[in-house]
């Protein structure tokens, strides 16, 4: 048949030509095939040091590709096909990501990214911000080849073990330790002080109220005589108080007839301090006060002096009228339920209340609220404007506990020796009343309130036909109380080690330790310290005395983090006896895995000691223990409320 319509088979062919190709719009192209990248970047990197990635990929059509970087640290650059970046210390331990682009010749687009975690430098600072009257004066420490010897980081390996890194004492006074892989790591400070930690800059670093007590050559005695007025009638149970600004207090006994408001007093006492260094001090009626069941002393009115010049070896005489100082006072409530209830299940014993101590201080010269620490030798001048005195009745002891003795680590003490009691524990909820104090110091100071009680717990010893007794410390330390004095923190729970209960007895078949707990219920607590102590048989010679062999649980260890569990990163040898003690802390200021013993209000701590534990005599022996470690003493070891506290360890004696 023939062509009769040209123009009809003209519109059938575009019409079919459209629905070919979609009907109606454009004709689709297929995108070119995206590159094939057939190289794989490197993950290992180290500060410092340049990191080389050769980017190669291939064109499925045979064209040219290039690249381009999509992302990456500032100092990353890619030139062609080479990636180059030398990580920063800011960049080094922690995850940097990349990410290029390959580009062929037709248009075809792929992405390649990664991450590099560079082996860095852990950079610790030790400075000590010492506040004195004329403002706060910074004492780096200067690290040696000794001192640095004892630091390092242990980092966990896949199997179990622990990686060690040593540290390299630097000339601007600050410790490094190199190479140490991105994530977290043990950093030792001291034989007894180990941070688990992730960070790259750790600030040793702390506050203090101290000074070194000056010095004269040779001891002699020097009296304080004492002639004032301006007393509030005098009681049996006062007493005059000498606080010079050296940090040197004292209780003066006086000779003031009951009823006087004036009289006389002396005391002396032999040392080698150095007393012509003293400018000032204050003179003050401490009197006794009762406050429901609890005894204590508080600040009458006081004396101040100044521009003295006093004298080592003779007498000096301190005359003058004491004056009332502004008055406040302040309503105690103890939640003492919640005080009995932190000693549930915080042992494998019975755990018995032992005693509270409260006190009120005045904190000097330090103006942004930290909370700093002092111990001798160093003298810490922080004068009380109340505190509990000893159960033994006035004039035998007086106990201040202070936020550094309410933290410390269990004290062992001897069945022979029970140590001074303060105050009855209280362990139902109770109002003391409304404590009213003087206060004649600067506005400006902080007024720590502690509030601290301890428990008794006797332990079975397998190792030994003696029992251990255990004296643990709770505590809490906040500003003026507003409201209820109830603890800040509570103790972990359901405490584990290698599998088992922390609370019983066990013979370990491993001295390799693995410690879990759950969190305190209530408030979340700033970070954990768990001490592992060792069971250890020492013989000290004193001069001039005959050899003494004493025998008890000192710290092997002390171990700060802010998680639940940990492989302790020391291992005990077969055959040794040790146990565990887990203290949950809180703390204003402080951060466990960067600066921990910087410290501020609130701060309150809750323990828990486990059973004695026995490595098995036929666990395997172990290359992981760092001999010689125990009995070391840290660069520094002042008395520190959160951070390589001091253990205050009495030992028994074998008979």
């Amino acid at each position: 048949m023939g062509l009769r319509n040209p123009l009809f088979v003209a519109v059938l062919f575009v019409s079919i030509f459209a629905a070919a190709c979609g009907g109606g719009g454009a004709m689709q192209v297929p995108p070119p095939p995206a590159p094939t990248f057939t190289s794989t970047p490197g993950t290992a990197a180290t500060e410092g040091a340049v990191y080389t990635y050769q980017v190669a990929a291939t064109d499925p059509m045979g064209g040219a590709v290039s690249f381009s970087l999509g992302g990456g640290p500032g100092g990353a650059r890619l030139s062609g096909n080479t990636l180059t970046w030398t990580p920063t210390a800011a960049e080094s331990r922690i995850a940097n990501n990349f990410s290029v682009t390959a580009t062929t010749a037709e248009g075809g687009a792929g992405t390649q990214t990664w991450s590099v975690t560079p082996a860095g430098t852990v950079n610790i600072s030790r400075v000590i911000t010492n506040w004195t009257a004329s403002g706060p004066v910074m004492e780096p420490f200067g690290w040696t080849t000794a001192t640095a010897a004892l630091a390092g980081a242990l980092v966990p390996q896949a199997d179990g073990t622990f990686q060690s890194f040593s540290a390299t004492a630097n000339a601007d006074g600050t410790l490094s330790i190199a190479n140490v892989p991105g994530g977290y790591y043990w950093l030792k400070i001291s034989p007894v002080a180990t941070y688990w930690t992730n960070t790259s800059n750790f600030d040793d670093g702390m506050d203090i109220l101290a000074r070194p007590l000056p010095a004269t050559t040779t001891s002699s005695t020097t009296t304080f005589a004492f002639n004032v007025s301006g007393l509030d009638p005098w009681q049996a149970d006062d007493e005059l108080q000498l606080n010079l600004d050296i940090g040197l207090e004292t209780g003066v006994p006086g000779t003031i007839p009951i009823g006087a408001t004036f009289g006389t007093a002396q005391t002396s006492f032999g040392s080698n301090i150095d007393l012509t260094t003293v400018k000032s001090a204050v003179v003050s009626q401490t009197e006794g006060i009762q406050l429901g069941p609890v005894n204590g002393r508080v600040l009458g009115p006081a004396l101040q002096l100044s521009n003295l010049s006093l004298i080592s070896g003779g007498t000096n005489t301190l005359s003058g009228a004491l004056a009332d100082s502004p008055k406040n006072s302040v309503d105690l409530t103890v939640k003492g339920s919640e005080w009995a209830d932190v000693y549930n299940n915080a042992a494998p014993a019975t755990v018995t209340p032992f005693d509270t101590s409260v006190a009120l201080r005045a904190q000097p010269y330090v103006t942004g609220g930290e909370i700093a620490v002092g111990d001798l030798p160093l003298i810490s001048p922080i004068p009380s404007l109340f505190y509990t005195t000893s159960s033994f009745g006035p004039g035998v002891v007086d106990l201040v506990e202070s936020e550094e003795s309410c933290a410390s680590s269990a004290l062992e003490q001897s069945n022979s020796f029970p140590p001074l009691m303060g105050q009855a524990p209280i362990l139902t909820d109770v109002n003391l009343g409304s404590l009213e104090y003087e206060d004649p110091f600067p506005q400006t100071w902080l007024r720590p309130f502690s509030y601290c009680q301890r428990a008794m717990v006797t332990i079975p010893d397998a190792s030994s036909t003696m029992p251990v007794t255990f004296l643990l410390a709770d505590g809490a330390v906040t500003g003026v109380p507003a409201g209820l004095i109830a603890p800040l923190v509570n103790a972990v729970q359901n405490p584990m080690i290698n599998g088992g209960s922390l609370f019983t007895a066990s013979t370990l078949s491993t001295g390799s330790l693995s410690l879990s707990w759950t969190a305190p219920s209530g408030t979340a607590p700033t970070g954990y310290e768990v001490d592992v102590l060792l069971k250890t048989t020492v013989t000290l010679t004193p001069p001039g005395l005959p050899p003494t062999t004493i025998t008890g649980y000192m710290p092997l260890v002390r171990l700060f983090t802010t998680k639940t569990n940990m492989n302790v990163p020391y291992a005990l040898v077969a055959g040794e006896n040790f146990l565990v003690e887990i203290t949950a802390r809180t703390d204003g200021r402080a951060n466990f895995e960067s600066s921990p013993m910087r410290s501020g209000l609130p701060i309150g701590n809750a323990s828990v000691i486990s059973a004695v534990m026995t490595v098995s005599a036929s666990a395997p022996a172990t290359t992981e223990r760092h001999k010689g470690e125990l009995f070391e003493a840290p660069p520094v070891a002042p008395k520190i409320r959160n951070a390589a506290r001091s253990s205050h360890t009495i030992l028994q004696q074998n008979h």
